[in-house]
C-alpha cells in the first residue's frame, strides 16, 4: 500500500508519541507501529525494559508483537532505523531479521541509527537486499533528534 507523506507524517508522529512513553531506558527512545496491507494500526510499541530485568526490548518487537499475524504483508512506521546486529542488553534476533520473518514488506524510519552501521552494512540496504521496500523518511529527522534524543 502506498502511503501520501501527510499520512506517513501522521504515523510517525504518532510513534514520536509512543517513544515519550518510555520509562528509565537508555536514550535513543524509540516508538514503533504496525499497519496492516490495508492501512490499520494493528500494533505498537515503545522500547522498555523486560519486567524484572534490565534486558531491553526493542520498539519494533513490541509492536510486532501485539501486532501478530496481522503483520504479513503489512508496513513498519518506527523512528529509529531496525537494528540490524544485537546489543549486549538486547534478548533474541536483531529487529531486521524479525522484520523479514514476520514478512513486513515495507519500513518507513525517520532517523538512521549510526551504531548498527559497521563494515558497510546498513539495515537499510539489508532490508532491502531481502525484498523489503526501505524508506527513510528523512524529512523527520531533526525532530525525532530534538525530542527523543
Amino acid at each position: 500500500m502506498n502511503y501520501t507523506a501527510e499520512e506517513i507524517g501522521q504515523y510517525m508522529a504518532h510513534c514520536i508519541g509512543l517513544a515519550k512513553q518510555a520509562k528509565g531506558v537508555r536514550k535513543p527512545l524509540v516508538g514503533a507501529l504496525v499497519l496492516s496491507p490495508d492501512g490499520n494500526i494493528v500494533g505498537v510499541g515503545y522500547k522498555k525494559f523486560i519486567p524484572g530485568t534490565s534486558m531491553i526490548i526493542h520498539a519494533e518487537r513490541v509492536a510486532l508483537d501485539n501486532a501478530g499475524e496481522d503483520t504479513i504483508g503489512g508496513t513498519l512506521v518506527t523512528t529509529l532505523e531496525p537494528c540490524l546486529k544485537m546489543g549486549r542488553n538486547q534478548v533474541l534476533c536483531s529487529c531486521s531479521e524479525l522484520l523479514i520473518e514476520r514478512e513486513i514488506v515495507t519500513v518507513v524510519y525517520g532517523l538512521p541509527d549510526r551504531n548498527c552501521r559497521s563494515n558497510s552494512r546498513s539495515p537499510h540496504k539489508y532490508l532491502g537486499k531481502r525484498g523489503i521496500e526501505v524508506i527513510a523518511d528523512t524529512a523527520w529527522s531533526d525532530r525525532i533528534w530534538e525530542q527523543l534524543h
